[in-house]
């Protein structure tokens, strides 16, 4: 780029005319103009070609929504993709089961290091907890080859940690109410113990366990799927 070559020693009043080959180069856009002229005494004809090079590539930035609680249905929640002056470039839903959010590719026609923010919108679903986490996103463009073609390295920040796309929601917890009545005459019936199991999965069936509180007080342990209680008539429990 920034070559030139004169040739010298040509007679007056010969014609020249000159082509650029213009044979595809990945990047490069081509003169194809064609420069003709009469070669005059002393003087110097000029015959100028410019060509342009112009790299491109896209990027694709994606998430990964989570929700605690259940499996998130197709479309459930929605994402903004924010750049650098806060202006929305992009939304985004979530795909059923895994939770990927992939926003429409970004195309590039420059190297440079851009950054964008991640965002959920907030729904309406008053059994979840949306999230307030925001994700960086940093997208470097690099000419590696020179070939015309943009490579993109995607990296992601949620807070302090490094490489987390992730959302997370969570499903507000509910409550079930246990309660037992006894049909006696017997008044020392009214002392008497019952035995409870509750058994717990989750929405796939796989079998819980924890220790969840309950209303009186005491703390109901489950272990694979099934924990043990006791109730007195008239006894009511809600864990």
């Amino acid at each position: 780029g920034g070559e030139s070559k004169t040739l010298t020693d040509i007679p007056a009043g010969m014609k020249y005319t000159v082509q650029e080959k213009t044979d595809s180069l990945p990047g490069w856009t081509m003169d194809g103009t064609i420069k003709e002229g009469e070669i005059e005494s002393i003087k110097t004809a000029e015959a100028e070609f410019t060509n342009q090079y112009v790299a491109k590539g896209t990027a694709v930035v994606e998430a990964v929504k989570i929700l605690e609680g259940r499996t998130p249905k197709e479309d459930e929640f929605t994402f903004q993709l924010l750049d650098s002056e806060d202006t929305e470039i992009g939304i985004a839903t979530n795909a059923a089961t895994t939770g990927k959010v992939a926003f429409d590719e970004i195309a590039y026609t420059a190297e440079g290091t851009y950054t964008y923010t991640i965002r959920e919108g907030k729904g309406t679903d008053e059994t979840v907890e949306y999230s307030d986490e925001v994700i960086t996103v940093t997208v470097v463009m690099e000419d590696k080859e020179g070939e015309g073609r943009l490579t993109p390295t995607i990296t992601y920040v949620k807070g302090n940690v490094k490489d987390d796309n992730t959302i997370i929601n969570t499903v507000k917890p509910g409550s079930l109410e246990i309660s037992k009545t006894v049909v006696s005459s017997n008044e020392a019936h009214k002392e008497k113990e019952f035995t409870f199991t509750l058994y717990l999965t989750d929405a796939l069936g796989q079998l819980l366990s924890g220790e969840y509180p309950m209303s009186d007080g005491e703390t109901l342990k489950v272990t694979e799927g099934a924990g043990t209680l006791t109730l007195k008539g008239g006894d009511t429990v809600t864990t």
